[in-house]
């Protein structure tokens, strides 16, 4: 990701900032992450996680939860429109 990402000029410290939160085995955290992420006004989130670590602290799918997947696919130079799409 942020091999794409300097490719198209954005590189950690002069024009991207990036906060990395680690939850470990405490899926409880995931909420407090999030509050403290939105509360922050940071202009995207990316999060890896796996879904079942959001199961276990009462997300859903479809139900409480949006998850978006976007891959460009190996197409750089899709990455500014498909951000553009995150943030509407």
């Amino acid at each position: 990701m942020f091999e794409g990402l300097r490719d198209f000029g954005y590189a950690e410290a002069p024009n991207l900032i990036v906060e990395r939160r680690y939850a470990g085995d405490r899926t409880e955290r995931f909420d407090e992450f999030a509050a403290e992420m939105v509360r922050s006004g940071v202009d995207i989130i990316v999060v890896v996680t796996f879904q079942k670590g959001l199961t276990e602290v009462g997300y859903s799918e479809g139900r409480n939860i949006e998850i978006e997947s976007p891959w460009a696919e190996g197409q750089f130079d899709r990455l500014p429109a498909m951000a553009n799409e995150l943030v509407k």
